[in-house]
């Protein structure tokens, strides 16, 4: 049984973020063993995420809950039998990506609403997830779809 690999990086509400994900991803799917397309869906997945809570959960300075510095909080995991988690925890706005209905891809591009797409691609990544509010956090945890090599 491969042994387990765990990452836990703390992001600031900023652009900086996305340098310092993208490092600690790189670095996750080494020491985890993963190939390019897995390493790019988790990259890829995780990017949207802190791109929707930076945007439209933490929004203006001074909206979290938590007080303080505003930071999202992940965690990677990847072994055993369960391929690669993610858990995601912030004190944003409360949000259920799960929840989202997918957009209606049918109507013409300039009749539909904006947004959606971006939780669409995620929803097609992983296999299953669940989310939760807990002392003011969203906790959201995730399991990635196996890529092929």
């Amino acid at each position: 049984m491969p042994s387990v690999v765990e990452n836990r990086i703390t992001l600031p509400n900023d652009r900086t973020s996305f340098v310092l994900l993208a490092e600690a991803v790189s670095a996750f799917s080494v020491q985890a063993g993963l190939g390019p397309r897995s390493a790019h869906d988790l990259r890829l997945v995780l990017e949207e995420l802190v791109t929707n809570t930076m945007t439209h959960g933490y929004g203006p300075a001074g909206t979290s809950e938590g007080g303080g510095m505003d930071t999202i909080d992940i965690v990677m995991r990847s072994g055993g039998e369960g391929g690669v988690q993610a858990e995601l925890r912030d004190r944003a706005r409360p949000f259920n990506p799960l929840a989202v209905l997918p957009p209606r891809l049918a109507r013409r591009l300039q009749d539909r609403p904006l947004g959606g797409l971006g939780v669409a691609t995620v929803r097609r990544l992983i296999r299953g997830g669940s989310y939760r509010r807990e002392h003011g956090c969203n906790i959201l945890t995730l399991e990635l779809r196996e890529a092929p090599p």
